[in-house]
């Protein structure tokens, strides 16, 4: 599964994360939608302790909060199929499976900003760092 998961990540999104895998594997969890082809059309990861590679402002986000809050992570949808309410109906069912925790993530495109206040998402923050803005979206 991992793999079939890195491999529809856009192709520099799963070359940062497979050489971590092995480290994460463990406290995280691949979730993934199909359509009935039985084609992955969307996905992403449930990190339930690490991070990949915190940034600076992500650390400072992740001192904040106790230890029931689960990143999410590598959220991604297959262009032909966007639109249709899947990465929308994927944060719904990954966000059911524990209702005793928190979720969060970021995103560096401002764009996607309605999309998480849509889903029930605020805005916790927003910064600059190394000439990139990142957005940091929390749901409790």
């Amino acid at each position: 599964m991992p793999k079939l998961f890195f491999d529809f990540l856009p192709r520099d999104w799963g070359e940062h994360i497979l050489p971590l895998w092995p480290n994460l594997k463990e406290t995280s969890d691949i979730y993934t939608l199909k359509n009935e082809r039985n084609k992955l059309v969307c996905g992403g990861i449930v990190f339930k302790e690490s991070l990949p590679t915190p940034s600076s402002i992500e650390k400072t986000f992740i001192s904040s909060v106790d230890k029931n809050w689960y990143y999410l992570g590598y959220i991604y949808t297959d262009t032909a199929y966007r639109n249709q309410g899947l990465a929308s109906k994927w944060l719904h069912e990954v966000m059911n499976l524990d209702k005793n925790v928190s979720y969060w993530l970021t995103t560096e495109e401002q764009a996607l900003s309605d999309f998480y206040l849509k889903n029930g998402f605020q805005l916790y923050r927003h910064d600059t760092e190394n000439t990139e803005t990142l957005f940091i979206f929390d749901r409790q």
